[in-house]
């Protein structure tokens, strides 16, 4: 299974790696997002070495464990790029146990994606149920009006909740991907980044064993 990422924090995530191996940078590091005018609009682009990147691809690797902002000023970001950055950009963004582990639900223990899970309390019945809670969670917090504008993410959580079995890893992870998409445009932020918070905890769930 890999990190849900959008390309353009896979290309971000990248370029930092390079950047910190080469030791253009230091593993704690201040990145710089300048403003430039594009398309008559004032935007914030983040430069890492020659090339510029969407600031929210920070924002979106923090969420995943693999970088930490430390402080966000304007358009200045003290940033910590941590060991698991530089793992998921070796192993093409696979998801390492360490993320697993991190994120885990309680001690819930998936055997296969439609067998038995086994825990203190939970069942298959108990995690699907959670999904139908998460996908009801997020359409709360993002708003009916907000998903009306985006057809494409309300679609996503709508399959969410009537996932089963096997589908509910892909479902989440269309719905996360959707999110991500949101947030590098910048729209309705903290609602996005609170439903991407609720949603990384299930990929332990859901995950295939």
């Amino acid at each position: 299974m890999k990190y849900p990422l959008t390309e353009e924090a896979k290309t971000t995530a990248r370029a930092l790696v390079l950047a910190w191996e080469a030791g253009e940078i230091e593993q704690r590091t201040l990145l710089h997002a300048p403003e430039k005018i594009v398309n008559n609009r004032r935007r914030n682009f983040l430069r890492i070495g020659n090339n510029e990147y969407l600031p929210s691809s920070l924002k979106e690797l923090s969420l995943f464990g693999l970088l930490v902002i430390e402080n966000d000023r304007g358009s200045n970001y003290n940033v910590l790029l941590l060991q698991e950055l530089r793992n998921a950009v070796e192993n093409d963004f696979e998801v390492s146990d360490y993320f697993l582990t991190m994120n885990a639900v309680g001690n819930i223990i998936v055997n296969s994606t439609t067998g038995p899970v086994q825990g203190v309390g939970y069942n298959t019945g108990i995690v699907h149920q959670n999904v139908e809670q998460l996908a009801d969670y997020m359409t709360a917090s993002l708003g009916q009006a907000f998903l009306e504008t985006q057809t494409d993410l309300k679609t996503a959580i709508e399959e969410l909740r009537t996932a089963v079995g096997a589908n509910q890893q892909s479902k989440l992870g269309k719905v996360i991907s959707e999110l991500g998409r949101c947030l590098q445009h910048g729209a309705n932020t903290v609602a996005i980044v609170t439903a991407l918070n609720a949603a990384a905890p299930f990929l332990q769930g859901l995950m295939s064993g």
